[in-house]
């Protein structure tokens, strides 16, 4: 089922950014004390969460530890653009996941 898959930037970061924002929803304890931010913090949090996943694509591929994508200036703009996709994803998984009892009380 999965033997063509192809592993891109774009997919990574995009996972990466779903993956952040439904443990930042679903993660008990977490979830209350994230839903008490700001707006403001909750963006950069996430957002650099992202940035974070994205460095490690090309650090863990730079340095030859795994090949997710080769080290090209090509690719380090394919990753920022990668970064600017997973940001959206990111947003818009937060704001469509249903939101646990805690983080309803954490936000009142």
């Amino acid at each position: 089922m999965f033997e063509n898959l192809q592993v891109t930037p774009d997919k990574m970061t995009a996972f990466a950014g779903i993956a952040i924002s439904l443990l930042m929803s679903y993660t008990p304890g977490l979830n209350a004390r994230y839903a008490a931010l700001s707006g403001d913090w909750k963006r950069m949090i996430q957002l650099g969460l992202i940035v974070l996943a994205a460095v490690g694509i090309m650090v863990t591929s730079c340095q030859g530890w795994y090949h997710f994508v080769t080290c090209t200036p090509a690719n380090v703009e394919n990753i920022v653009w990668s970064v600017i996709m997973a940001a959206i994803a990111n947003q818009t998984a937060y704001q469509l996941t249903p939101q646990p009892q805690a983080v309803i009380e954490a936000k009142q």
